[in-house]
This record gives structure tokens, sequence and C-alpha cells, in this order.
């Protein structure tokens, strides 16, 4: 496959969408992990308008599952992701501690069972 072009998508760890720049239809690859051993029929259909159409609509989805308004401010997106973190951060410090109570908990009754 001859030609040039230009990818988007995950790098060296997820899957890319590369266009192909000297197709006059401008067809759109997908590429599993980098993989660009692509036959020439493993042309996607869907045309680069469409594409671009799907990426945005699919990212705003994304955005809005997180609680973060796609139309907002990268200000407004920075502290929505920060307060997500720190809600994050304090599940597992619940699970942690949940977890630790539960092993002390086996813990003495073994000791219990065992011991006395």
């Amino acid at each position: 496959m001859a030609g040039s072009f230009y990818a988007l998508g995950e790098d060296a760890v997820g899957c890319s969408d590369p266009l192909d720049l000297e197709d006059p239809k401008y067809g759109v690859f997908w590429f599993d992990r980098q993989h660009v051993d692509v036959e020439e029929d493993q042309r996607s259909d869907e045309k680069l308008g469409a594409w671009i159409g799907r990426q945005i609509e699919d990212s705003r989805g994304d955005l809005e599952a997180d609680g973060i308004d796609p139309d907002g401010t990268p200000e407004e997106k920075r502290a929505i992701e920060e307060e997500n973190r720190k809600g994050c951060c304090l599940a597992l410090l619940v699970i942690a501690l949940v977890g630790g109570l539960l092993c002390a908990a086996v813990v003495v009754a073994w000791d219990l069972l065992i011991g006395g």
C-alpha cells in the first residue's frame, strides 16, 4: 500500500484511523495497534466528512459521560477532571480501609477458632 497518511488516534497502545492523503476520495483506514499491512479491500466505506462527524460526536459523548460540558472552557474541563481524580482517590482509600478491616476480622476470627 503506497501513499501518504495522516494517522489520528492512540499511539503505540491503541488503534489509529489513518487518512490516505493521496486518495481523491480520502478513504479512512483502521489500523489495529499500528499494523500497517492493511489490504486495499479493508478500506473503510466511511468518507472523511462522516468520519470526522462521528469522531466529534463520540468525543462529545465521552466528555458528557464524564460529567464535562463539551462546550465548556478548558479551565472548566480541568477543574472537573481534578474533582473526578479526587473522588477516585477517596473511593480507593475507602476500599483499602474496608479491605483492611475485613482482613483483620478474619485474622481475629481465625485466632479465636484455632487459639480459643
